[in-house]
């Protein structure tokens, strides 16, 4: 089982209905492979986490959906679990979308903190300076294209190989860096002084 986590408030600015039609690519394909014979895709565990006024509507969406290959659940976490989840999480889904085209959602930061790449609703060039593609993970315009992106990185899994453990790792040594690190390699040659400690 792939556990994805999507941090979400349930908000007009994150369409979850591109979820369902990616997982409606990716029952086609897991149907398609019982029908041949040949290996399934694993299962995806989906945790929608947060609370906002547009999650009645996303549920009455999903209870109407009957998949085999995939689970949705919707929760509202206290802050201890959250974090465990995300420690737990394969991968981050967020679906936010800019109305500036200029802000960077906090929730990828915390993802990426965790060590989880993510798959992002891409609203904008801006977006390409917190998730790289094929790097620290994927962008998305539409709900198939998303249900390709699962597919493609859940292709083996679990195992060492796999793009998305490949992902994984790139965004653990990317995030590694602290302050200082970024400090000294973006704003210090700028400013042209030494890096001094907080007061």
């Amino acid at each position: 089982t792939v556990v994805l986590v999507s941090p979400t408030s349930w908000s007009a600015d994150e369409d979850f209905s591109l979820l369902l039609v990616a997982l409606e690519a990716y029952e086609a394909r897991g149907r398609k492979a019982v029908t041949r014979g040949v290996r399934c895709p694993p299962h995806l565990l989906i945790v929608i986490t947060g609370k906002g006024e547009l999650r009645d509507q996303f549920e009455t969406q999903l209870a109407k959906q009957k998949f085999s290959f995939s689970t949705v659940l919707t929760r509202w976490l206290a802050e201890v679990d959250y974090v465990e989840l995300l420690a737990l999480a394969d991968l981050g889904l967020c679906f936010h979308r800019s109305s500036s085209g200029i802000d960077l959602p906090m929730k990828i930061l915390d993802l990426f903190g965790a060590g989880v790449p993510v798959c992002a609703y891409d609203y904008g060039p801006c977006l390409q300076e917190l998730v790289r593609p094929d790097e620290t993970g994927r962008l998305f315009g539409t709900g198939e294209q998303l249900g390709a992106t699962l597919l493609a990185l859940c292709d083996g899994y679990p195992g060492d190989n796999t793009r998305l453990e490949t992902m994984r790792q790139a965004v653990i040594a990317r995030h590694i860096r602290t302050w200082e690190d970024a400090w000294r390699e973006a704003a210090a040659p700028l400013f042209r002084v030494p890096l001094s400690p907080p007061c």
